[in-house]
């Protein structure tokens, strides 16, 4: 019971602090520095694993950190045109930030069978 516990602690902590870190930094963008933000959400997406497994959690805890970082991340753009085929120029630094996030986990998926 106490591990479930700890996973679940650590999983909401790492999805929250992934979300929290990219809510502050969104005004890089406004800044013209969108492609920091951008690298930022890709290295977000990544790091999590190795600290996951780091930390002795199971699979699916890496998994849920992202699938709700992922979700945030689509929270997080300024319109609905983030999701369609033409958006607008600040939505397209949204759309940017999501392909790094999903690059970031892929790599972050093989690092940890890297690390098995």
């Amino acid at each position: 019971m106490v591990d479930f516990i700890r996973w679940l602690v650590t999983t909401m902590l790492l999805a929250w602090g992934g979300f929290a870190i990219l809510r502050l930094q969104r005004q890089m963008i406004s800044f013209g520095r969108g492609w920091l933000w951008v690298l930022l959400a890709g290295f977000i997406a990544l790091a999590h694993w190795p600290i996951n497994f780091w930390l002795g959690n199971p699979l699916i805890c890496p998994i849920i950190v992202t699938a709700l970082y992922l979700l945030s991340l689509i929270g997080l753009a300024p319109d609905d045109s983030v999701l369609a085929t033409e958006s607008s120029a600040l939505s397209n630094w949204f759309k940017r930030g999501l392909v790094a996030a999903v690059s970031g986990s892929a790599v972050g998926v093989a690092l940890w069978g890297l690390m098995l």
